[in-house]
């Protein structure tokens, strides 16, 4: 993925709201970003954020290992400190690759 981080994200959301988040082919990368991204604020599981953006977006499909370390990221409360501890303390798993910087404030 990208070095985009989560605060990144939020303070570049445009004057309506929105933000452009892509990758070459749009349906992987890009989804996983956008995906963590609705996790994280809105509380949602992986299956309810990927419900939603698949409704708007219904080529998207993280690859299985992103779904995974999205799967992850849900078992540990979406919470960035968690995620960090356990990625730490686990550094042989696959899922650890991932690196979520905390946004500091939930936008709603």
């Amino acid at each position: 993925m990208a070095p985009l981080s989560q605060q990144h994200l939020a303070g570049q959301r445009g004057v309506r709201g929105g933000v452009l988040v892509h990758c070459v082919a749009g349906i992987s990368r890009s989804a996983t970003l956008v995906i963590a991204w609705l996790m994280y604020h809105h509380s949602l599981s992986y299956d309810e954020a990927f419900r939603r953006l698949h409704a708007v977006r219904p080529w998207v499909m993280p690859n299985p290992g992103f779904r995974a370390q999205l799967q992850l990221f849900e078992q540990q409360g979406c919470d960035p400190a968690a995620w960090r501890a356990w990625r730490h303390s686990h550094p042989e798993h696959p899922g650890a690759l991932v690196k979520l910087k905390p946004l500091g404030r939930r936008l709603d």
